[in-house]
């Protein structure tokens, strides 16, 4: 679920810190039925352990954050 933040940071550690492209280069489908919507638990899950992987550590914010996402999204029911 977390590739496309896994390349990202695969590309980081190859060539180096990535620069701001002022082009359109893709686009990005978001609805109800997407993974990170539907499986958003699993979803950050997989994300923690791609930066745990490339950056040796989780920081406390990510942490901290699940709780507080889940709950403000069924406050407002998104």
């Amino acid at each position: 679920m977390a590739m496309d933040y896994d390349l990202w940071w695969r590309l980081y550690k190859t060539f180096g810190p990535l620069e701001f492209v002022d082009s359109f280069l893709a686009t990005n489908r978001e609805h109800q039925e997407t993974k990170t919507s539907t499986r958003r638990k699993e979803h950050y899950r997989e994300a923690m352990a791609v930066v745990h992987r490339h950056y040796g550590r989780i920081p406390l914010k990510w942490w901290l954050a699940p709780p507080y996402s889940v709950w403000y999204r069924s406050m407002t029911n998104n």
